[in-house]
């Protein structure tokens, strides 16, 4: 897709009356140069082996702007290769933790599904 093809997908996306409009979007085009306020759902399908791009993806939605609680829902296969990125994503915050000591790092991005909420 071209970018004048992405922006204008975009601006249809975020001009919408429709209460049921989705936007599908690959985490790594998901994860840079978009802000999404419009969006109050995000699926994450497939995990990334690195937290950070993860979080920066699910933050599009969750910005200045946001007026409604972002939902963040993981869908995740039980006894797959899924379950094996979220424990080395664990790993890798349980590392950045430690080496910024800073316990919030861990709470960002938990195995549990998580619910944003902007209060402005």
């Amino acid at each position: 897709m071209s970018s004048h093809e992405r922006e204008q997908v975009l601006e249809k996306f975020k001009t919408s009356n429709d209460q049921h409009s989705v936007l599908i979007i690959q985490m790594n085009a998901g994860g840079t140069g978009l802000n999404l306020q419009e969006a109050n759902r995000c699926y994450v399908t497939s995990p990334a082996y690195n937290p950070s791009l993860e979080m920066q993806c699910i933050a599009r939605s969750h910005r200045t702007g946001q007026k409604k609680p972002v939902t963040c829902i993981r869908l995740v296969m039980q006894n797959s290769v899924e379950e094996k990125i979220l424990e080395i994503q664990q790993k890798k915050l349980q590392m950045i933790s430690t080496a910024f000591d800073d316990d919030r790092i861990l709470t960002k991005l938990s195995k549990q599904s998580f619910s944003l909420s902007k209060q402005e």
